[in-house]
């Protein structure tokens, strides 16, 4: 008997959709899409581009509050290294005035947002200046949206000259 499994995205009942892991003997859901939170392709890039507006002004005042409620409790993050971290506290408290550098300039640029109907996945780099500094860092983040709205659930983060 063959250990092999495929993968197959498609809908089921009442018009959702999931991401299927099937086996000749057994099918499992591994994640379900409704239909009242999936949106336009157009319409979840326009979404994430502003979410990603307000996560770079959240990064330049700072702002925890966004963080707290856009980033999943479960994000996996991957180091620089390449290790997963579960990070959002740590994320969340870098974020408090007072915590962390504070910037002067943060920009975007390179920004792909590749929408999927309840998730979209983002690549970019920012530079951070401070007074006395500045560098940058290539991102990847992925959005999913839930009912409560769009959160963070992983991403990466590397220093673009290593990248």
């Amino acid at each position: 008997m063959s250990s092999e499994y495929g993968y197959l995205y498609g809908s089921i009942i009442s018009g959702h959709y999931g991401i299927f892991k099937c086996h000749a003997s057994r099918t499992k859901v591994l994640e379900l899409c409704p239909p009242d939170i999936m949106a336009a392709m157009p319409l979840i890039e326009e979404e994430i581009w502003t979410l990603e507006e307000q996560l770079r002004l959240a990064e330049l005042r700072p702002d925890a509050g966004f963080f707290e409620a856009h980033l999943a409790d479960e994000a996996i993050m991957l180091t620089a290294d390449g290790k997963p971290a579960f990070a959002k506290r740590q994320i969340v408290e870098a974020h408090r005035p007072g915590q962390g550098p504070k910037f002067i300039r943060v920009e975007m640029r390179d920004m792909k947002i590749v929408g999927h109907e309840c998730a979209a996945v983002v690549t970019c780099v920012g530079t951070y200046a401070t007074a006395d500094t500045s560098f940058s860092l290539r991102f990847m983040r992925v959005w999913v949206r839930k009912a409560a709205g769009w959160e963070i659930v992983a991403g990466t983060v590397a220093d673009e000259k290593a990248a």
